[in-house]
Parts: structure tokens; C-alpha cells; sequence
């Protein structure tokens, strides 16, 4: 889960401790998630964040690609509209909203049993959660840059 690992199907014969697993819940599903035990803090810190800080994230989210997409929607009808702005607004409060998910977990504590995943959960799977937040982190910090460059500048 956190760093991609591909790990044993059954701990038998593994090492105490090497192989932990999470339980997640998203949409109303549980699922079990094989993480290295080193990384299960890591991994339960992060998640434990996410579900924290869903409201803010998720607005964070929604909001610029509303803008973005009414802003294309208007244009794709003929219809003046600030796309180059809302591109810029999206860049800008994606890459925020992304670093914050990436960095903000640092200060969270770690929590306790039940994990609730307010996202899909292939999202972390794919790369493993690590990964994602380097992307996060540098893709979001390069947005960052874009949005406050055309902002700034107009």
C-alpha cells in the first residue's frame, strides 16, 4: 500500500512484524491492505489526515474543476468565458489542495482503529501512497507556479 511493494500472499514463514495489514473502508466497503510494518504508521497517519481533512480537500478539489468546466462548457457554446483564468484558478487551488494532502499529514497524529478512506481507493493502489505524494508534491508545486504566475500577472 504505502511503497508498492509486491509482498508474500501469507506471512507464513516471514519474520514477526514484516508484513502488516490495514483495514480501509471506502464506500461502504472494507478492504485489507498489505503494507511493510515499518510503513504502516506512515501509511495510518496519512489515511488517518485524509479522513480528517475530507471537507476541505474535497472543496479543494470540486470547486476549481467546476469553474474549469462550466468555463469550457461556455466556451464550447460560443459563449465568452475565462477559460485561461479558470485554467489558471484550477492549477492554482489543485496544486494547494494536492500539497496539502502531501505535506499536512506530517502534522497529523496517528490514529487509532478504523480507517475511512473518503476517496476511491484505487487512487493509492496504482502507484502506492509514497509515490503519489512525491507526484503530489511536484506536480502540485509546479501548478502552484503556473496559477500564480497568470493570477498575479493579469
Amino acid at each position: 500500500m504505502w511503497c508498492n511493494r509486491i509482498l508474500p500472499g501469507a506471512p507464513e514463514g516471514k519474520r514477526a512484524g514484516e508484513i502488516s495489514t490495514l483495514e480501509l473502508r471506502s464506500g461502504g466497503r472494507v478492504a485489507e491492505a498489505r503494507c511493510c510494518a515499518v510503513h504502516r504508521k506512515p501509511a495510518t497517519t496519512f489515511f488517518t489526515f485524509l479522513y480528517a481533512w475530507r471537507w476541505p480537500l474535497r472543496l479543494g478539489i470540486f470547486a476549481p474543476l467546476l469553474f474549469l468546466l462550466i468555463a469550457l462548457a461556455a466556451s464550447a457554446a460560443g459563449q465568452p468565458a475565462p477559460v485561461e483564468l479558470a485554467t489558471a484558478w484550477f492549477k492554482l487551488v489543485i496544486g494547494v489542495t494536492v500539497n496539502l494532502a502531501a505535506f499536512g499529514y506530517f502534522a497529523a497524529g496517528e490514529g487509532g482503529g478504523r480507517l475511512d478512506v473518503p476517496f476511491p481507493l484505487h487512487n493509492f493502489f496504482l502507484l502506492g501512497v509514497r509515490n503519489l505524494l512525491w507526484i503530489f508534491r511536484l506536480v502540485g508545486l509546479w501548478w502552484i507556479w503556473q496559477g500564480l504566475v497568470y493570477v498575479l500577472g493579469q
